[in-house]
């Protein structure tokens, strides 16, 4: 018998997984209720940390039988396109440099970590998920209550001290209710735990709705419907009645809206016309060795008025994408660089076009678009293909992907689309280790 020192969930790479993608939510959480200042300091010892657990977990299970598959090798390339064009475009200007820092923590990291994973693993993680949307729910709770007071009232409440809390706490919601809803339908549970999943999902749903990250409900709505048509061996009726419910509830959080997030999401329907009308052909051409000095719109100035206004982050996006499709059609073949795009768009320097893969093309050209679209393509392929292996880990890998895939073309970045890396390194080491994984059948966690 041997007696075990560390215990076993320490030794699956599930809780790094949940840490690098919703961890330092939680830890900005705590320490702003306890008082205290989270430093820059802290986030490096946070990321160190997980580096050295991972690397611990990926020799651990180097015996592992992992044949190497085609994302292997597209991912590989576009992690080397990014860091060449970094050194090649970037290296006088020290915002682009300052990129090179996510490479590692935000790129690399969650692949190796989702390549890493195993069955078991992705039970461990959803029992995760599942608990940790309403835990954040309970301390933003307390923080309104502990902070209610010097709260302003807007279309979004400001939690925990941070900016950026809204779009944060929605995706933790959002994987809390596409890790249920595979909880609740992969695996055997008794009418009361099925009653409290249904609950939690309620739940999250209606504070989706309340925080308002427009984008992160769009996508998770979106990742539902993809992970109810990719499960297996529930009656179509049930999947349909669940649906139903979910659309009743969102229907009832819409409902009792108060005005300044109903106004938010009426701008949704923002005309793309309006926010600004131009001609690509007008647009200037990069050539190979333009020095930019500072931020110069490609559509020029009067294209900026959405970010001058500050009212309509709806007319800004449009803004962003015109320019990310002129940036392309000014240097097609090697783009302006990573992490350049804010050079010549109305978001300033730093600033990018909020959707990964018209990023991709307007900053690597081509062939960086083409390598990440490619790996994306091949991500949704393969997941599709496993629908027919009967796979039980598909609908909770399908949803997620594409409820990150569809958000980053909102909100993200493709230096900082940790979770997309992640699912898509899920994604390989579900066909790599197919013989090792149970393909028939539910599984019960």
């Amino acid at each position: 018998m041997k007696l075990r020192i560390v215990p076993a969930w320490l030794l699956s790479p599930a809780l790094p997984a949940a840490g690098l993608l919703y961890g330092l939510l939680f830890c900005l959480a705590i320490a702003h209720l306890m008082g205290w200042m989270w430093p820059p300091l802290a986030t490096k010892i946070f990321y160190g940390a997980l580096f050295s657990w991972v690397g611990v977990l990926a020799w651990r299970s180097r015996p592992l039988p992992r044949s190497p598959v085609l994302a292997d090798k597209l991912f590989g390339l576009f992690v080397l396109g990014v860091l060449v064009s970094l050194l090649a475009h970037g290296r006088a200007d020290s915002s682009a440099m300052k990129h090179l820092q996510f490479v590692p923590s935000l790129v690399v990291l969650p692949y190796i970590i989702g390549r890493i994973m195993t069955p078991g693993d992705a039970r461990l993680l959803v029992r995760v998920l599942v608990w940790a949307g309403p835990l954040i729910l309970l301390l933003a709770i307390f923080d309104y209550y502990q902070s209610r007071e010097t709260m302003t009232a807007g279309p979004r409440w400001i939690f925990f001290g941070t900016d950026h809390s809204p779009l944060l706490i929605s995706f933790m919601l959002s994987a809390s209710l596409i890790a249920s809803t595979f909880m609740l339908f992969m695996q055997h549970r008794t009418a009361w735990r099925q009653a409290a999943l249904l609950v939690v999902q309620g739940i999250s749903v209606v504070s989706l709705v309340f925080v308002a990250a427009r984008g992160v409900l769009l996508g998770a709505m979106l990742g539902m419907v993809f992970m109810m048509f990719a499960t297996r061996g529930v009656p179509v009726v049930r999947r349909v009645g669940f649906l139903m419910y979910l659309s009743a509830v969102l229907i009832f959080a819409f409902f009792v809206l108060p005005n300044p997030q109903s106004e938010l999401y009426a701008k949704l329907m923002t005309d793309p016309n309006i926010a600004y009308q131009t001609s690509f052909a007008e647009a200037p051409n990069f050539g190979a060795d333009t020095a930019v000095s500072g931020a110069t719109p490609i559509l020029g100035e009067a294209a900026c008025s959405p970010f001058k206004e500050g009212q309509n982050s709806i007319s800004m996006r449009w803004v962003l994408y015109k320019e990310a499709v002129a940036v392309f059609l000014g240097a097609p073949w090697g783009g302006v660089g990573a992490a350049l795009f804010g050079r010549h768009s109305c978001a300033g320097v730093g600033g990018y076009p909020h959707s990964t893969i018209l990023q991709s093309f307007a900053e690597l050209g081509a062939a960086g678009g083409l390598l990440f679209v490619g790996l994306m393509a091949w991500t949704m392929a393969s997941l599709l293909r496993a629908g027919r292996t009967k796979h039980w880990m598909l609908p909770l890998v399908l949803g997620m992907a594409v409820q990150y895939l569809a958000t980053d073309q909102f909100y993200g970045n493709y230096l900082m689309a940790a979770g997309t890396y992640f699912w898509v390194g899920m994604t390989a080491s579900m066909q790599s280790n197919s013989e090792e994984s149970p393909l028939h059948g539910n599984e019960n966690a």
